[in-house]
């Protein structure tokens, strides 16, 4: 628990022949973090599948684009559960026939849904356009300026500048139905002869009925309804394809395991005859591999490097890991900090939250979201949210809070009336906090031979421990011997720092400052207090004009406090992990364990099994 959990460095040799059944193995184990192999320099084309692979993911993209339309931000962050489907077909042959012609057929229809969408948005604007223009032209009622062209005589509709106006007037008969700042909306009969002459003076307004502009406009109503209807017919067909977004999740999914397991193959090395796979596996999933046929297996011990890690904890802390990953992941034989942050993270976020009430409504918010949510990062956050408000809860109760003041009853602390308890308390455990990291930076740096560092964590040892004596020689009587032991201590310290030289005596302060941070925990518990006090005495005092005009500052002001608690809580219990603690021993640097991994959180397949087919 204190430790990424034990590898084995593991080499596999097999024929050819067997390759593809040895690696989809392998993958459905999900055991082996492959590595890239020097036995050879170039390493075989991958299998001539993946080229059916990457046109049916890239038809699946399409497909999902138009699903999408649909989707919510809230749906896109929690993520959507979807039920597991059945897939005939163990061998990648009986899935790709069976896949492509599911596939293909809800790709055509999606791509004359896309295409039909396309005309309608197109075709919807111009009628639109069309009659907007056309309402300039309402008022004409007679034949006398119906747009049609005789033979002697042109007529129509058409738009003039003002400046122009006077000069057409003299030769063509008009009728003006609107007037704007630039432009006179016109009606006009114009002889042939005079046409030539002012055809570019007037913009002809080109209509898609050659009927009267109030018929027109009925007309492409009409064809706007028709356009609705287009419109439902399409999310219809939409709907018909979503029913069927499981079967496209679970053929996806499949898909992409074969894409993951050819890439594989680029990291095998190869001879004419056979393959061979390196990579690292959990000591205690060795017997897995051992089951595979057709293999020569090599096991080895590891202590390279290269090595990837895996953290492994039980369920309560497991999702804590997440936390220690956004850091970074530990070296392999460096200490795991997961355990550590899973009790000192929820118990700062307890110190700093400290109300019952807050408490709950973070509990029921973050369990409400690990109900919905399908995304395992989701998951693991709200998790950790969950204990954290538990342990907010019984401060909330040690504290006396429950909305701040607004309930009353007997408590260990008061956050009001003394905040003086809760920073003692505060730096008590910031003390614990620090030096839990010193003695860890002691044991990783000595177990790493890394003496510069165990020195360093030594010497900031002996500088707490000489300020506790002589703070106990000025405060008690005892031997003055103690006074010289408690300088030489602090003295000790100051010589290792000297040696850094300017930026190694500026640490000496920066250390007690350190620890002195931790006097946030108190500052932000007794700010939430306040904060409760002044939401809770608006409310109060407009009780007395009316219930309902008191609760709006009470909900809101509560609601606003719930959230900037929530966020404060979780990125100052972060910091204090991630600086104060992590510094005085954790580093970081590992490599993600990834095996080569068989997803299924979609589908599963009808027949799988791990043997010989």
């Amino acid at each position: 628990m204190l430790k990424p959990s034990r590898m084995k460095k593991v080499e596999i040799i097999g024929l050819k022949k067997y390759k593809e059944d040895i690696i989809t193995k392998i993958q459905h184990l999900n055991v082996l973090h492959i590595k890239t192999s020097n036995i050879s320099e170039t390493n075989e084309n991958p299998s001539i599948i993946i080229h059916k692979v990457l046109s049916n993911l890239e038809k699946i993209h399409e497909i999902k684009q138009l699903l999408k339309l649909k989707q919510n931000m809230l749906k896109t962050l929690i993520g959507t559960k979807h039920k597991q489907i059945e897939l005939d077909g163990y061998t990648d042959s009986a899935f790709t026939h069976k896949s492509e012609l599911f596939i293909n057929n809800i790709h055509k229809k999606t791509k004359d849904i896309i295409k039909s969408k396309t005309e309608i948005t197109k075709f919807e604007e111009n009628i639109k356009n069309e009659i907007n223009l056309l309402t300039y032209f309402k008022s004409i009622h007679t034949d006398q300026f119906q747009k049609q062209d005789t033979s002697q005589i042109i007529k129509g509709f058409g738009i003039v500048k003002v400046r122009d106006l006077r000069e057409i007037k003299k030769h063509i008969v008009i009728k003006i139905t609107r007037m704007d700042e630039d432009n006179i909306y016109i009606a006009f009969n114009a002889l042939k002869s005079n046409w030539d002459k002012y055809k570019t003076k007037i913009k002809i307004i080109k209509t898609t009925y050659n009927v009267m502009p109030l018929v027109a406009i009925e007309y492409l109503k009409q064809d706007l309804l028709d356009i609705d209807n287009k419109k439902i017919e399409n999310k219809n067909l939409i709907e018909t394809i979503r029913k069927k977004e499981d079967m496209i999740l679970a053929i996806e999914e499949r898909w992409q395991n074969i894409k993951t397991r050819i890439r594989s193959e680029r990291h095998m090395g190869c001879t004419d005859k056979t393959f061979i796979i390196e990579g690292w596996a959990p000591q205690d999933k060795i017997n897995q591999i051992h089951k595979i046929p057709n293999i020569v297996l090599s096991i080895q011990d590891t202590e390279d490097t290269e090595t990837p890690i895996k953290l492994e904890h039980n369920k309560l802390i497991k999702p804590f890991e997440k936390l220690t990953q956004w850091f970074a992941l530990p070296k392999y034989n460096d200490i795991d900090p997961t355990l550590f942050i899973a009790i000192a993270f929820p118990l700062f976020f307890g110190i700093i939250v400290a109300d019952i009430a807050y408490g709950i409504i973070i509990l029921l918010l973050s369990t409400a979201l690990f109900m919905k949510t399908s995304k395992d990062t989701i998951k693991d956050i709200s998790k950790i949210i969950m204990t954290s408000s538990i342990i907010a809860i019984f401060f909330g109760i040690l504290f006396g809070s429950f909305f701040g003041n607004l309930l009353s009853f007997k408590s260990l602390f008061n956050a009001m009336k003394n905040p003086i308890q809760i920073m003692i308390f505060s730096l008590l455990l910031g003390f614990i906090h620090t030096n839990m990291g010193l003695v860890l930076g002691v044991i990783s740096s000595f177990k790493n031979k890394n003496y510069p560092r165990l020195i360093d964590s030594i010497s900031w040892l002996c500088l707490e421990i000489g300020l506790i004596i002589y703070i106990l020689t000025k405060t008690s009587t005892i031997p003055i011997i103690y006074t010289y032991i408690s300088l030489t201590l602090i003295t000790i310290t100051i010589l290792n720092q000297t040696r850094k030289g300017i930026s190694g005596i500026i640490e000496i302060p920066g250390f007690i400052a350190s620890w002195i941070s931790y006097i946030r925990l108190m500052a932000l518990t007794v700010a939430t207090a306040w904060l409760a006090f002044v939401v809770n005495l608006v409310a109060i005092s407009l009780s007395d004009i009316s219930i309902v005009l008191a609760s709006i500052p009470f909900i809101i002001g509560h609601a606003f406090i719930t959230i900037t608690n929530l966020i404060s809580a979780f990125v100052h219990s972060l910091r204090l992990n991630y600086v104060e603690f992590f510094n005085r021993f954790y580093e970081g640097g590992g490599k993600e364990y990834k095996p080569l991994k068989l997803n299924n959180k979609y589908h599963k397949i009808n027949g799988e099994n791990n043997g010989c087919s």
